[in-house]
């Protein structure tokens, strides 16, 4: 009976063994099986040459054809995940070597899940092959890439960098800022943060320099004014907008400016400096431009809005006059009329002259109407046409700046 009882026990425990041993080779090819079908099924091109394109080369006709076959006896030998992990790992390499950025950015998501050491890894290895393509201007190849992975990811701080190196290599600086801007806003790094906004004033400053050296104010106001909105307290940008203002005659606008930060020590000096030169482009605006000749003025009138005529500055004559050959060629138009007969007092002695009354008289902005001038010989006025004088002169405030050789009237 006992050994019939032995008999019995030792077939149920083969039973038993033989019920584990098959689950447990259930499971395994259960394991094996998805990842073995995807390393039989997947040829792709390759661009590069690695050591298991070598080694799949030496073992297979494929390598004729350029392509690559991925399979499991490439990998480490280890666990079935580390298997899959490093399986994962080749593929999203070789779509990234043939330039399939959206198939590799999309098994990175996978890589990522399962190991974040081997994500950060191989990113580092795309990264550092990405700012080489920009050294090499591959903007084409930049722009593809940078589509493809900030569309997985679009707040990646690593491609966003890239994205700033890509806009400012292509001369978008505007745009690579606020980029800038954007990891500022979403970033909890002050450490970072400091050396982003120090990026971005460096970037600007040299476009204002560029700006400034073009003459292109329009574009400097384009380029700061959304900057200003960023940072609305920023000296820098106040300044590039005053001086651009400046220069597109805009002063009221550049004087607003300058108020915000007109109390600030630190930029005293440049606030006076621009409103110096703000003075001063009035100042010129206003002012008549003189022609020198040796030690006399010329200034360009205007007789009835559309003779245009080349007199000298005469403060010690007491009326304008105008050369007799310049008038004959006046009078042929039939617009002016004599008025009287004078008798003129010359260095040279008295000489019969006359007046003529015109409409309209003017210098600049400046007019005055039924303005009355003599008209007389003037030997030796071979540049001139004529004496501006004081019957002029004395209906307004008047100052020469001889040094700049600029005439300044202005309303008594």
């Amino acid at each position: 009976m006992k050994s019939k009882l032995i008999i019995y026990l030792c077939g149920l425990l083969v039973l038993s063994v033989g019920l584990n041993t098959y689950q447990f080779f259930s499971r395994v090819e259960q394991v094996h099986s998805p990842i073995t079908a995807l390393a039989e099924s997947l040829i792709v091109p390759s661009y590069t040459s690695s050591p298991a394109s070598e080694k799949s080369s030496s073992s297979s006709d494929n390598s004729q054809n350029n392509k690559v076959r991925l399979s499991l006896a490439e990998t480490p030998i280890g666990e079935a995940t580390d298997g899959n992990l490093q399986l994962l790992i080749a593929t999203a390499e070789q779509f990234f070597n043939v330039r399939q950025f959206d198939s590799a950015a999309d098994i990175y998501a996978d890589i990522e899940i399962q190991s974040e050491e081997a994500a950060t890894h191989l990113k580092s290895e795309w990264l550092t092959q990405a700012y080489q393509w920009l050294e090499q201007k591959q903007f084409t190849l930049i722009n593809n890439l940078l589509e493809n992975f900030l569309a997985y990811s679009s707040n990646d701080e690593d491609w966003l960098l890239v994205k700033i190196n890509y806009f400012e290599a292509i001369d978008k600086k505007q745009e690579a800022v606020f980029l800038y801007y954007e990891l500022i806003h979403n970033s909890f790094d002050y450490e970072k943060e400091e050396m982003w906004l120090s990026q971005i004033h460096q970037i600007a400053e040299k476009q204002r320099r560029s700006f400034a050296h073009n003459g292109a104010w329009h574009e400097q106001i384009d380029f700061f004014e959304p900057l200003l909105m960023e940072e609305p307290n920023y000296p820098p940008y106040i300044l590039a907008l005053s001086q651009a203002f400046i220069q597109l005659e805009e002063f009221d606008i550049a004087d607003s400016y300058l108020d915000n930060i007109s109390h600030l020590t630190a930029y005293q000096g440049q606030v006076a400096k621009l409103r110096r030169q703000m003075h001063s482009t009035q100042t010129e605006l206003q002012a008549i431009k003189l022609n020198k000749i040796n030690e006399h003025f010329l200034v360009n009138a205007r007789i009835n809005k559309q003779y245009r005529t080349n007199l000298m500055i005469d403060t010690g004559a007491s009326i304008t006059v105008l050369s007799e050959a310049y008038f004959n060629a006046l009078k042929n138009s039939g617009d002016i009329q004599v008025n009287r007969q004078l008798e003129i007092n010359t260095a040279a002695g008295n000489q019969t002259a006359y007046s003529v009354i015109v409409d309209h008289f003017n210098i600049g902005e400046h007019q005055l109407e039924d303005f009355e001038i003599v008209v007389m010989e003037l030997p030796g006025f071979e540049k001139a046409d004529g004496l501006l004088g004081m019957n002029f002169l004395k209906q307004f405030k008047f100052e020469i700046d001889q040094e700049n050789s600029l005439l300044f009237l202005s309303e008594p």
